[in-house]
């Protein structure tokens, strides 16, 4: 019945709903219904791409990752581009499921797209937890297994080593084992 009012709804959504959407059904781990990921697609599709705030572009890659649904390719490069405009305003939550989505996904962003989101992480590496410096890094570690000159500038490299020093006596198991 949810879903049902999501299919029929979606039309006067924003990106902010849109996003809202997809992110609960992916944190959920409910499988929703074939037809609403790629209505919320299309939806998303027709508003304009200065809609979607960080917020919006890094939870609905998010979502579309803990699904394990690649968006469809028009979405793709809507949101690709999206997080190389906003990357320098993206949180350090942002950065991070952004880049864990890249690497879930086993997609490689836009080259252009990729230096955005490391220099935005050089410049919040001081605000990254434990948890936000291993997603990065084991992201990029999966993206540089698909293409071997993705791999993250060595200034950003240098940035998460550093941070992840400051920080090491509260990492947990698992995230020094990413």
């Amino acid at each position: 019945a949810a879903e049902a009012q999501v299919v029929r709804h979606v039309g006067a959504a924003g990106a902010r709903e849109c996003a809202n959407v997809l992110h609960a059904l992916a944190a959920s781990k409910h499988a929703p219904r074939q037809d609403i990921p790629p209505a919320i697609g299309a939806r998303m599709l027709s508003l304009p791409a200065h809609a979607f705030n960080p917020q919006d572009v890094a939870n609905t890659l998010w979502a579309h990752a803990t699904m394990q649904r690649t968006p469809g390719a028009a979405l793709w490069g809507v949101l690709d581009a999206r997080a190389e405009q906003l990357a320098p305003l993206f949180t350090p939550q942002n950065l991070a499921n952004t880049f864990w989505a890249y690497g879930t996904l086993a997609r490689l962003p836009a080259a252009q797209t990729l230096r955005a989101l490391e220099r935005a992480a050089e410049a919040r590496a001081g605000e990254l937890n434990a948890q936000e410096v291993a997603n990065i890094l084991h992201a990029t570690a999966k993206l540089t297994r698909l293409a071997p000159a993705s791999g993250l500038r060595e200034a950003t490299l240098v940035a998460l080593e550093q941070r992840g020093l400051e920080i090491v006596a509260s990492f947990k198991a698992q995230e020094a084992a990413n």
